[in-house]
């Protein structure tokens, strides 16, 4: 039997937390309401973060842009007022457990909040004292008290520090192994560690995780504790990561290698692959609840459906009464008479060409009629039988007005889910065309005179090169060289984006020539007496020709770790790096029948491969130049 790995372990959370330490500083904007647990949203300058919290799963980091919350309850809006706008100063982990310990400032005070996935799970938050100021579960427990007004305490720990377990302890330890507790179960009670961690340590030491626990000489307990801490440390390590996959499920996420365990495994960023695997553990129930609603509805409509046909058969076959009882009647004669039974289903059937079968032994004839079966029972009238389909009709509108009522029922006690948006900051050179070139070198260019101008006067350093169309109308392309050397193919790639942007693609052309300069030859000084508009700028010195550049641009879709994202430029910078390129050239094809063709091609490239695409046609259409286009060719790789 498959199982899910259902929660983070403290090692996951060990893993993940040098990620989650960067989210440190940021501003609490608001506390939302997630199914089975609470989300932080955050903000830093220019972007929004999120944290989620699930009381069963654990704290980690939200990787999207929109999410799913619920309406408040008492206990969210509680919260809120309590840390909204402070400042996150800390994220830590309480002594390799369960915990995670979120510090906040809020007007000069400290806070606490103590985020605990063990058991059923608890949000505590505490003052600068330790003390309790609110709690989702209180409780009064044989080893704490978790109730306002108390001074916090954390679990008592579970066990020996993985950290501090020697081979002297083995003696201690193997005193308490029975017979009847499996190996890893029993070290699981002994030592504060996953039992996941354990279990692989023993697999890899040579031993079934599932043996008697009195198998552990001294021997094998060391070879065992010398492997449990190097895959301690292999879990440490942030370039470590793997999903466990069976029959294409993920069955779970680790930070080692994982081998105890069958199905294969897929190697993966790690903060990337947890954050979704457990974001859809915390929609799980959210997503079934849907699910049974959805089927309610769905049965509902099949109960009306059959119930609207059967009351049609009845009525037709109340209209034609008389072949009914020709029927019934014609069964009951030859029945009576003694004819063989094959004899028998053979007259019958000629009788109505919607006769599919014929059962003397029981008096039955069975009819399809518009696809629905019908019996009549040749024992009882024709009337009495159209009675039955009326009554059955009857009791299926019954079941529908059931069903209806049910689903309203759950909806009305139906979670009420609104989406929230995090705003992800920008690139400076987002806002103009761009490209890296095949070289790794960036390429910018302006979309309109307003642009132009603050590449020249704000980004273009003295040691880029500046290109231009040799015509009138066309965008700045500077290259970044970072005081490097640069190709020939950055240029020209670069001068393929001046050509491109220019107004050489409306007029139709199918090149054009592209001159480019040292930074240091462009000035926007003009000549004594003169005024230059904006956009237009004085070039010094000779210029460098690259004669009949093509104009060609490629739209491409770039798949990295599951997510999907749409690059532009020219096909040499972008092909080797998309899976799938469109190629367009200056053609008679329509700007909007354009994207929308290039929409299907990505669909299609990414169908069958569990990633899901939310296409922008209006950041496509941001990418193309003016004027009509020709798909050239598609490219795949």
């Amino acid at each position: 039997m498959r199982q899910f790995k259902k929660s983070m372990t403290a090692l996951d959370f060990a893993a993940i937390i040098h990620n989650l330490v960067k989210i440190t500083n940021s501003e609490l904007r608001n506390v939302y309401r997630v199914p089975g647990g609470i989300f932080f949203k955050l903000k830093k300058p220019g972007v929004e973060l999120g944290l989620i919290f699930g009381l069963k799963t654990g704290l980690f980091p939200f990787m999207g842009s929109e999410l799913s919350v619920l309406d408040d309850d008492v206990f969210t809006r509680n919260l809120r007022s309590f840390i909204k706008g402070a400042k996150l100063i800390g994220i830590a982990q309480e002594d390799f457990d369960r915990i995670a310990v979120l510090s906040f400032k809020k007007e000069g005070k400290e806070l606490k909040l103590y985020l605990e996935w063990i058991r059923e799970g608890n949000i505590i938050l505490v003052n600068e004292e330790g003390i309790i100021k609110l709690a989702y579960r209180e409780r009064e427990l044989k080893d704490r008290k978790i109730i306002k007004g108390v001074k916090y305490q954390p679990p008592p720990k579970a066990g020996i520090d993985i950290l501090r377990l020697r081979v002297e302890d083995y003696d201690k330890i193997v005193s308490q192994a029975k017979q009847k507790l499996k190996c890893a179960a029993f070290l699981s009670k002994i030592i504060n560690a996953p039992g996941e961690l354990i279990a692989e340590a023993l697999f890899r030491s040579g031993i079934d995780p599932n043996s008697p626990s009195t198998v552990l000489n001294k021997k094998l307990f060391e070879r065992f504790l010398d492997i449990l801490k190097e895959i301690y440390n292999e879990g440490l390590n942030p370039e470590n990561g793997y999903e466990l996959v069976v029959n294409n499920k993920v069955l779970g996420v680790y930070p080692f290698r994982i081998t105890h365990r069958e199905g294969t495994l897929r190697k993966v960023e790690f903060v990337n692959a947890l954050s979704k695997y457990f974001l859809t553990f915390i929609y799980a129930e959210l997503e079934k609840e849907r699910d049974v609603k959805s089927k309610i509805v769905g049965k509902a409509e099949e109960f009306k459906t059959r119930a609207r046909k059967l009351r049609e058969i009845a009525k037709n076959l109340s209209m034609n009464v008389q072949k009914v009882e020709k029927i019934i009647e014609e069964l009951k004669r030859l029945r009576a008479n003694g004819i063989e039974w094959d004899e028998i289903r053979e007259k019958i059937a000629k009788l109505d060409p919607r006769i599919v079968d014929v059962d003397p032994l029981k008096m039955r004839v069975t009819l399809d009629i518009e696809g629905e079966r019908v019996e009549l029972n040749a024992e009882e009238t024709a009337f009495s039988n159209i009675s039955k389909i009326f009554s059955l009709a009857k009791e299926l509108e019954k079941k529908t007005e059931k069903a209806l009522k049910l689903a309203e029922k759950r909806e009305e006690g139906e979670e009420k889910v609104r989406i929230i948006v995090l705003k992800e900051r920008k690139v400076w050179y987002e806002n103009f065309h761009h490209f890296i070139s095949s070289e790794g070198f960036l390429v910018i260019g302006g979309k309109d005179a307003s642009q132009n101008e603050t590449l020249v006067r704000k980004y273009m350093e003295p040691n880029d090169i500046f290109l231009h169309a040799d015509i009138h109308g066309g965008p700045v392309v500077i290259i970044k060289t970072n005081n490097k050397n640069v190709g020939e193919a950055t240029i020209k790639e670069a001068a393929q984006l001046a050509a491109t942007y220019s107004r050489a693609w409306e007029l139709g052309l199918s090149s054009v020539n592209v001159y480019w300069v040292l930074a240091n030859q462009v000035s926007k000084k003009p000549p004594s007496g003169e005024y230059l508009p904006k956009g237009a700028f004085m070039i010094y010195g000779k210029r460098k020709y690259i004669k009949n550049v093509p104009l060609e641009l490629s739209i491409g879709l770039v798949v990295e770790n599951k997510t999907a994202k749409i690059v532009s430029g020219p096909p040499s910078a972008i092909i080797g790096k998309a899976r799938v390129a469109v190629i367009l050239k200056p053609g008679r094809l329509s700007k909007n029948l354009t994207v929308k063709k290039i929409s299907s091609f990505f669909r299609k490239s990414l169908k069958n491969t569990g990633i899901e695409l939310r296409i922008d046609e209006a950041f496509i259409a941001s990418k193309l130049p003016k004027g009509g286009f020709h798909i050239f060719r598609v490219v795949t790789t």
